[in-house]
């Protein structure tokens, strides 16, 4: 029977989530002026979910067992990031621009971050 180790969340990476969401929080609430119990509820939503995304995309990130799955995983999660961000801040409205703009700023960071040499890959490739 193997023994696999369950992925823990330690302190300092509890310290930085609520860090983030208290600054995803804090710009929706710059941004949007919430006044409405909805759209004050509607914050929080955007800063949790975006924090959530966040660790989710770290977690599936130091998963990856090759450059090409890393650039995959960063890729997608990048994108979906961005549409929640873009909805939450736009809505429906479609704006080519910035949906152009921001898939590319995505997929250069996911390039650049699976160029990064890890030593997870040197030990696959022996």
């Amino acid at each position: 029977m193997s023994h696999v180790k369950k992925p823990q969340l330690h302190w300092g990476m509890l310290i930085v989530l609520i860090i983030s969401f208290a600054i995803f929080t804090w710009f929706g609430w710059f941004v949007l002026h919430p006044t409405t119990v909805v759209a004050i509820i509607s914050t929080l939503s955007f800063g949790l979910g975006l924090t959530l995304g966040i660790y989710w995309l770290a977690y599936a990130d130091g998963r990856a067992r090759t450059r090409l799955s890393r650039f995959g995983i960063d890729l997608g999660i990048g994108w979906l990031l961005m549409a929640f961000i873009y909805l939450y801040m736009l809505g429906f409205v479609f704006e080519p621009f910035f949906i152009m703009a921001g898939a590319a700023v995505v997929l250069v960071l996911a390039a650049l971050f699976a160029l990064r040499k890890h030593p997870q890959y040197q030990r696959i490739s022996r």
